[in-house]
């Protein structure tokens, strides 16, 4: 957090910690632990041509939006006599650096009363997101024990920082606050400390946190809100898993199908295409469930009436209608899914270089957010990457999709 104009000897207004104490002493030592603004990857960094690299005009207006959001903010808030009065000058890149760093960190918890409490905690965001981790996250809503507050050694700024929540002098004694957490495995785990940010599908995560996770097991597929079918639930099921179950044969043959242009959705190129994606099988395997789900979802029955109307032909129907919507979908972007593998790879130098002086080209600014952002914190080929990532991981949902639909589709007509 942006606490400079602290350490530059200006005070603070009355009643506020000192900036000499525990509190900002800590966070002072804290800060170059961050990442800067030139590192952030939230969507809150995405210059224009960035945010057109999602391919996905919603997610880039809602960024937008947040942009003026945040510049609003800092003009109101931050860049006013009264707030350097208090914390002294922050630059505008240490504010979008602070906002970044706790959007993309901060925590939720519920507290044993039932309330939630949401913050930044240090450290406890130094540890991986993995859906559904098995690690309990505990919030410790009582003061800490005497002596470990006061726990540390001497330093050049008088006793070592104690706990963020301990009573400083002049304070009016120790709040609850999110940042008595600790991290626990399981019983009976061990290895790696993960959190697990929540059930939160890739566009979830990229809005917020700025990464994409290969597999996410929490996307789907909206088919445009239709309605189709019915289905047999475990029929559809039970093909993905037969499909995620040959991604361990002929490893060799599904690296170099790709190059021959096999087609996914056609006998001879199910599962051939899977193998050398992003995440590799283990990521393949889960956008083929994921596939599943969103079919079931769709078009499974939902009711023993519904079940006894599942015929051929209106399994059919839905595999057909679930077909035509994907290819369009895939259709719909103006890149093909090995075209951002390659700018992924760096295989071909030429169209790396000319994707990025697209996003670094001189060009007229829409408006003065854009052009304060692109000053403050410059152009990064992170965010361009994160872009990139975002509408591949689209696409793969999709081929995986075809690929399952194509498989019912095969099965369907050869048992009849």
């Amino acid at each position: 957090m942006p606490f400079s104009g602290f350490a530059g000897g200006q005070p603070p207004r009355p009643g506020l910690p000192s900036p000499n104490g525990c509190f900002f002493r800590f966070w002072r030592r804290y800060a170059p632990l961050l990442p800067s603004a030139r590192q952030l990857t939230t969507l809150l960094f995405l210059t224009p041509e960035q945010l057109s690299e999602l391919q996905d005009p919603e997610l880039a207006a809602e960024a937008r939006a947040w942009q003026q959001a945040v510049f609003g903010a800092y003009d109101r808030w931050i860049d006013t006599p009264a707030f350097r009065a208090e914390a002294g000058d922050t630059s505008l890149a240490d504010w979008l650096a602070a906002v970044g760093a706790v959007e993309s960190r901060a925590f939720g918890f519920r507290a044993p009363d039932g309330s939630e409490l949401r913050a930044y905690v240090p450290f406890f965001c130094c540890a991986n997101h993995s859906p559904a981790a098995p690690t309990m996250h505990l919030l410790s809503l009582e003061p800490p024990e005497t002596e470990a507050a006061a726990a540390g050694s001497a330093g050049p700024e008088g006793p070592g920082p104690q706990h963020p929540g301990a009573p400083e002098s002049g304070d009016q004694g120790w709040e609850p606050s999110a940042d008595m957490v600790a991290l626990r495995l399981a019983p009976g785990e061990e290895g790696q400390l993960f959190i697990d940010y929540g059930k939160k599908d890739t566009r979830a995560l990229v809005s917020q946190y700025g990464f994409v996770l290969y597999g996410n097991p929490y996307d789907r597929l909206d088919w445009g809100g239709g309605r189709h079918g019915p289905m047999r639930r475990d029929w559809v099921h039970a093909a993905a898993e037969r499909l995620a179950a040959a991604l361990e044969t002929n490893p060799e043959e599904l690296a170099a199908a790709p190059k021959q242009g096999l087609d996914p959705g056609q006998p001879g190129g199910a599962a051939a295409w899977r193998h050398p994606w992003p995440g590799g099988a283990a990521a393949a395997r889960v956008r083929l469930r994921n596939a599943a789900a969103s079919v079931v979802s769709a078009c499974g029955w939902r009711s023993l009436k519904e079940r006894r109307d599942v015929t051929p032909a209106t399994e059919l129907a839905a595999i057909t209608a679930l077909t035509a919507w994907s290819e369009r979908e895939l259709r719909s972007f103006p890149t093909s899914p090995e075209q951002d593998q390659t700018l992924l790879d760096g295989q071909h130098q030429q169209c790396a270089g000319a994707l990025e002086g697209r996003v670094g080209e001189a060009r007229p600014v829409c408006h003065e957010a854009e052009g304060r952002l692109a000053e403050a914190v410059g152009q990064s080929s992170s965010r361009l990457r994160l872009a990139i990532e975002y509408r591949l991981e689209r696409k793969l949902l999709l081929r995986a999709a075809l690929e399952l639909v194509g498989e019912l589709r095969r099965e369907l007509l050869g048992a009849g």
